[in-house]
């Protein structure tokens, strides 16, 4: 026989079932109504930074160092240093083929040292097919770079310029190399 006492009882079950019931629609609809809203907002892209070779500029005050960049894609970067082909003086023309001769050597001697201290500094890892695109980006800017810094220093004796120029394209490729591994993500 069933008792007013459980009868009572269910009653206050089945109230509780309907308060929760209610409770939830009411929610459902509120995040329907977010979800209608959030579909008429402009669409917000935020991606997984991860390194992308057009993603590195590395900005000096004496100009910019690529590394993995295609000669097609540096015509997007805006870069203010002025095309110095053919403009640098007589005097310094000759050091060209010296700085590029000891600035390959550099690269050759130093580059898979200098990556081997900055994946140990920064906890990441290059492969190997990477770090000869990394020596082959370097060495084909090389020229350009030697220019821009040789018409920088006309007006200073060769002796000089040639120590100055090595000691900026040194550097040039060590910060290079910091920024462009410290944007690969980190070893697990």
């Amino acid at each position: 026989m069933i008792r007013l006492q459980d009868i009572q009882t269910l009653w206050q079950y089945i109230q509780q079932q309907q308060r929760q019931i209610d409770s939830l629609t009411k929610k459902v609809q509120a995040l329907q109504q977010e979800i209608v809203e959030l579909k008429k907002r402009p669409p917000v892209s935020v991606d997984k930074i991860e390194y992308s070779f057009d993603q590195l500029k590395v900005e000096t005050l004496a100009g910019t160092l690529n590394i993995g960049l295609s000669p097609s894609e540096l015509s997007g970067i805006k870069d203010y240093a002025v095309n110095v082909k053919g403009q640098n003086p007589p005097d310094h023309q000759q050091l060209l083929p010296q700085l590029l001769d000891a600035s390959n050597r550099f690269i050759d001697e130093n580059l898979h040292r200098l990556i081997e201290t900055y994946e140990g500094q920064l906890q990441r890892s290059i492969a190997p097919e990477m770090k000869e695109h990394i020596k082959r980006d370097l060495t084909k800017q090389l020229p350009e770079r030697i220019g821009f810094y040789l018409n920088q220093c006309k007006e200073e004796p060769p002796e000089v310029v040639k120590e100055k120029i090595l000691a900026k394209i040194k550097a040039d490729i060590e910060q290079a190399l910091a920024v462009f591994i410290s944007k690969i993500p980190e070893m697990e």
